[in-house]
């Protein structure tokens, strides 16, 4: 599949993922440009955008929840 992609492309710059594999912030990534190369079934489409922004707001909500305490504590008492 590979080389049909980079032969497709031009170019051998290719990356092919399943997103089932991998973690919310790259799948999230992935589909944010919402730039389709082929797509077989509309509903599923819909179905495993629907799942990754689900999992990535939810995970996004903790880390940015994380995020501001570290900033709040390096603040407080520095990077010591």
């Amino acid at each position: 599949m590979i080389a049909i992609l980079t032969t497709f492309a031009k170019n051998d710059r290719v990356d092919l993922l399943l997103l089932n594999d991998t973690p919310p912030v790259l799948s999230f990534e992935i589909i944010r440009p919402n730039v389709l190369i082929f797509e077989r079934d509309s509903s599923l489409k819909v179905n495993v955008e629907q799942r990754i922004m689900s999992t990535y707001l939810d995970w996004k909500y903790y880390e940015d929840r994380l995020n501001q305490n570290l900033l709040k504590r390096i603040l407080e008492k520095g990077l010591a």
